[in-house]
């Protein structure tokens, strides 16, 4: 938080007026691919890349489109400027996303889990969804993205 000599904290304002959150059919979304190209979460990663693409009428999300700027650092500072809705990653460390959530966090974004469940993470579970600060739609865009991955969970854990 930004503070001037006896004013209350102002979060950054890295997105001058930032809209509403409108649903995953108007978001523009981050994913990555990892360097782990096969096993369970291999999977669960494309089964969601295509949900997330595909039309309502087969089952999908439909989003307004997906990104991919090869660095977690770099979506989830354009999270934080307003230029994505949300990124959602697996596989990461704590080191390439430290530095990117104090900023999105700073300009109001939120950093939940990217497995559904989890709405306070802890920085080195290597599984994340990041979502641009918004005056409204925060909380549902959460719940909608842990809707299209379902019951199954990324694990990192070895």
């Amino acid at each position: 938080m930004t503070r001037i000599k006896g004013s209350p904290p102002q979060k950054l304002p890295l997105a001058a007026s930032p809209r509403p959150l409108a649903g995953l059919s108007n978001a523009l979304v981050a994913v990555e691919w990892g360097s782990s190209r096969d096993g369970p979460n291999y999977d669960l990663k494309t089964d969601v890349f295509k949900k997330l693409a595909a039309t309502r009428e087969t089952g999908g999300a439909m989003v307004h489109s997906l990104r991919s700027l090869g660095s977690a650092a770099l979506n989830i500072a354009a999270v934080a400027a307003g230029q994505l809705d949300a990124y959602w990653e697996g596989g990461c460390w704590a080191w390439d996303v430290c530095a990117g959530w104090c900023i999105l966090e700073e300009a109001g974004g939120i950093m939940v889990s990217g497995n559904p469940g989890e709405w306070n993470p802890a920085v080195d579970e290597r599984v994340y969804l990041a979502v641009r600060g918004a005056p409204a739609g925060q909380r549902e865009l959460v719940e909608e993205f842990w809707g299209v991955i379902g019951d199954r969970k990324m694990d990192y854990s070895v």
